[in-house]
């Protein structure tokens, strides 16, 4: 996949998106790789993509909580589980929600760009490669399928100003740690 480092995305927490980033399409080499990287997932996690994506999603955050405790080392010899998990729950997004992928380069953090998920307004974003990396190489919570549901239950989300590029996933968290 042509995306950089996943471990290397920067957060742009707090930040209007017109200083700090630029939005570009991702070729169609990439949106190709991402569904395939995604079926392989799907297949691997034991899901099937026609369920919907509350079962899929739930499908991820579980197999990326097993990964964390040890239970799955790997994700089909995968050396990088988080690219096909994050093409995975990306595509569900894409899918349920109606967003769209799309590379987000932060400038004043050496120029990274990376893979995202944004909604159609830009005004929410969603980095699953980076996301489930910092889960499974930083033991940061698996909090995917709270994510999903603070998104998808009417009047958990504020309005947010078009193109804010807010990190859904800076936002979610558990009042208490799930064991």
């Amino acid at each position: 996949m042509n995306s950089a480092d996943p471990s290397r995305a920067p957060s742009a927490r707090g930040h209007t998106a017109t200083a700090l980033l630029r939005e570009q399409p991702i070729d169609p080499e990439l949106c190709t790789e991402i569904g395939r990287l995604a079926e392989s997932a799907a297949a691997r996690v034991a899901v099937d993509p026609a369920s919907g994506p509350d079962c899929v999603i739930a499908a991820v955050d579980a197999f990326v909580r097993e990964m964390q405790q040890g239970g799955q080392s790997t994700l089909a010899g995968d050396s990088q589980p988080e690219m096909a998990l994050g093409a995975l729950w990306g595509e569900q997004l894409v899918r349920g929600l109606g967003w769209l992928w799309t590379a987000v380069t932060f400038h004043g953090a050496d120029d990274i760009t990376t893979v995202a998920v944004v909604s159609p307004d830009r005004a929410l974003v969603i980095y699953p490669f980076h996301f489930i990396h910092g889960c499974l190489e930083h033991a940061a919570p698996v909090t995917i399928l709270l994510a999903w549901e603070i998104l998808t239950h009417d009047g958990r989300v504020p309005s947010l100003p078009a193109d804010s590029f807010e990190n859904v996933m800076d936002h979610a968290h558990h009042p208490v740690p799930l064991r």
